[in-house]
């Protein structure tokens, strides 16, 4: 039932902040798709509405995951992920500061070889971890 997807992500959250409670450090990144409730860009569902954890940074992507000004006033950090170094001209990643600027995000993420890798790995660690439960 792809209606409860990102509800059933928000779980896989939920569990390894529990896991790294102790860990002042650590950081969680989480998208803007469980908490919204509005339409998620290339997806053909509507985001989850569950609650928002301050300490959780709010991850935004150009694709689907994109930027919640409501959203981000109640977090303390932010990354925006941008594939315009790889992909674009220097105008184009001179546009992706600009919007993170603009926004006060915290952070940035640019694409690149060794991310997309990471990216990769981490959904399927996530994949592997809902299968079994």
């Amino acid at each position: 039932m792809k209606e409860r997807f990102f509800d059933q992500e928000y779980k896989f959250v939920k569990q390894i902040s529990r896991s790294l409670a102790a860990q002042a450090d650590a950081m969680i990144l989480v998208y803007p798709h469980y908490f919204s409730g509005r339409k998620v860009p290339g997806f053909d569902v509507a985001a989850a509405k569950q609650p928002f954890d301050p300490r959780w940074t709010l991850f935004f992507t150009p694709h689907s995951a994109h930027i919640d000004p409501e959203l981000l006033q109640r977090s303390k950090t932010s990354i925006l992920w941008d594939d315009s170094p790889t992909r674009g001209t220097s105008e184009r990643i001179r546009e992706a500061a600009r919007k993170a600027k603009q926004f006060k995000i915290t952070g940035s993420s640019p694409r690149s070889k060794d991310t997309a890798l990471s990216w990769n790995i981490l959904k399927a660690a996530k994949r592997t971890s809902l299968e079994n439960g």
